[in-house]
């Protein structure tokens, strides 16, 4: 992922479809219910007899296994979309704290593109008259101990 997608990402859109998928979720879990209690459980007492009976019963019993199926696969798309957005929020947060901190040192990150950036050290005009000569970000001094020693 690019730094600027994570860093300026919208993940409303990844939050709708979360909800989308829950509500999903609670239909199937209802569906499921049904087909288990209504159409399995009424067809696993009905007195059917013959061929059909054999057939139908078969055809039920898939049916509901399908309903289950369902439900427990939109479980899993809701849980893995949780997950990610909340792991792609929990990120994001970390990158803005780290981005803050390398400012506060002086320091900027660009996107390069392609899941690649660059650090770069900040200067400031009064650093060129340091006695020491060292005018770049990482010669300075941060909170009163140097960022590099020599």
């Amino acid at each position: 992922m690019d730094l600027d997608a994570l860093h300026h990402g919208n993940f409303s859109e990844l939050g709708e479809a979360v909800t989308d998928w829950e509500e999903m979720t609670r239909k199937l879990a209802t569906l499921k219910e049904d087909a288990q209690k209504n159409l399995k459980g009424k067809a696993d007492k009905a007195n059917w007899a013959g061929v059909n009976a054999k057939v139908s019963r078969e055809f039920i019993d898939k049916t509901a296994l399908e309903f289950t199926a369902a439900h427990t696969q939109a479980e899993s798309i809701t849980n893995i979309l949780k997950d990610t957005r909340g792991e792609l929020i929990a990120y994001r947060s970390q990158l803005v704290e780290a981005i803050a901190q390398g400012e506060r040192k002086n320091l900027t990150v660009v996107d390069t593109g392609h899941g690649t950036f660059t650090v770069m050290g900040n200067t400031r005009p009064d650093w060129n008259s340091d006695p020491s000569g060292r005018t770049g970000a990482t010669g300075q001094k941060q909170d009163g101990t140097p960022v590099v020693s020599t």
